[in-house]
């Protein structure tokens, strides 16, 4: 039976144009940065999940119609689990140094707005979705039993998995929330910069600002909203040490301390800036540039609120994904390529630090796709999907000349019918 489609891209291009209107008009408003960002999000995720709502009946997928007694016994187990989640996210928050750093001051200013709700909504919300759920002993069930000590009645594989998802929410959530901040705070900075009639450099950084504000605004959202009762939960997580190595190494602070301690210092990636200054062909390769990170923004766009790393919140095959594998990664690291490329212009040593430094990345990113490959191969919809793209993604005569950049289903899984 054909799956319906996980989200719409028309839908979810609808949010995106909601949130572009919204940040244009945030710029004549006078508000916090915390609160501009709100805003945005709240302009995306609105039409989004009431669209989806209304046209894709999301509401009705992970819970069945049936309504159930209510089991009090159990929704109490959940509750304990719930409050003992928070708790151990707690005490990791206040016990590791780098969240007491001042740049998650905005993410402090957070909590203290939503832990009133969550812990108002915390209970009936679980005791709603208990109802309705065709197999109610979850993974969050599951913590709620190892905080009491019913260890013998344990599903470990559900705890690990409850576990390692919000494990992700907790380090990512931070994390994007930290960057929405400081994209809005720049496209602030220029805006005024831009009205002026300033240098062209300071008209590309606006709109390369703009476009990655989109895409962690979106990122931060799908963080936050992992609800079963619109089909945005966490089916599963990264279960092995190397999908969260090769994920992680590509965030700060981890690849902070890998590019301090062991690689060597490289442009910051404006050379091309001053390579092409005051020339007509700067528009050219800086419009490739912003071409080709909008492509990467557009990869987050199609997630709708279901964006996540380290997790399968359902397979996509529609739009960046109907072309390739991974475009975000594909688009990114093209990208990356040129706003590096006229690195020779420094000298050949220069030049020699920089392709090494840009290879290894790109290395880093092909491991990170094969480990969130092999992981989402649990599910027979992404191993249609991915050898459906050995023959029909852009880079399929790549994967004829080079075998191994073609997807092959890990042992033990079954390699089903590609998509027609």
């Amino acid at each position: 039976m054909k799956r319906p489609p996980l989200t719409s891209m028309t839908i979810n291009l609808i949010g995106a144009a909601c949130l572009l209107a919204a940040a244009f008009a945030a710029l004549y408003l006078p508000m916090p940065p915390l609160h501009r960002v709100a805003l945005l999000m709240a302009a995306y995720v609105v039409p989004v999940v009431l669209l989806e709502v209304v046209f894709l009946k999301v509401h009705r997928r992970a819970l069945t119609d049936t309504l159930a007694p209510a089991n009090w016994a159990r929704v109490g187990v959940k509750v304990v689990g719930f409050y003992a989640t928070l708790g151990v996210l707690a005490y990791a928050y206040w016990f590791f140094k780098e969240y007491s750093r001042g740049g998650y001051t905005d993410f402090w200013q957070l909590v203290n707005v939503l832990t009133p709700l969550v812990v108002g909504l915390s209970v009936p919300y679980i005791l709603w979705v208990d109802r309705r759920m065709a197999d109610p002993e979850d993974g969050l069930y599951h913590a709620g039993l190892a905080v009491l000590g019913r260890w013998s009645r344990l599903d470990r594989a559900k705890l690990k998995a409850h576990a390692l998802g919000w494990l992700v929410k907790g380090f990512f959530l931070p994390l994007m929330l930290m960057m929405a901040v400081g994209a809005s705070s720049s496209i602030v900075r220029f805006w005024p910069l831009i009205q002026n009639g300033t240098s062209p450099q300071q008209t590309f950084m606006f709109f390369l600002q703009l476009i990655m504000l989109v895409d962690v605004v979106i990122a931060t959202a799908g963080y936050l909203l992992t609800f079963r009762v619109i089909d945005s939960h966490i089916r599963s997580a990264e279960p092995t040490l190397a999908g969260w190595v090769a994920a992680l190494m590509c965030y700060m602070p981890f690849w902070g301390f890998v590019q301090g301690v062991y690689l060597p210092a490289v442009d910051d990636g404006s050379s091309w800036m001053r390579v092409f200054e005051g020339s007509p062909f700067f528009w050219v390769w800086g419009g490739c540039i912003l071409a080709l990170f909008a492509a990467f923004t557009l990869s987050t766009v199609v997630f709708g609120t279901r964006f996540s790393n380290l997790t399968h919140r359902g397979i996509l095959t529609h739009g960046p994904y109907a072309l390739t594998k991974h475009p975000a990664y594909v688009s990114k690291n093209i990208a990356w390529w040129m706003t590096n490329l006229p690195f020779w212009a420094a000298g050949w040593e220069a030049g020699v630090q920089a392709t090494t430094f840009l290879l290894i990345s790109n290395l880093v990113y092909f491991w990170r796709a094969r480990t969130e490959e092999r992981h989402l191969s649990a599910d027979p919809a992404y191993v249609a999907y991915a050898l459906a793209m050995n023959e029909k993604s852009l880079f399929a005569p790549l994967g004829r000349v080079f075998p191994f950049l073609r997807y092959v289903p890990p042992n033990g899984v079954a390699t089903g019918r590609a998509l027609p």
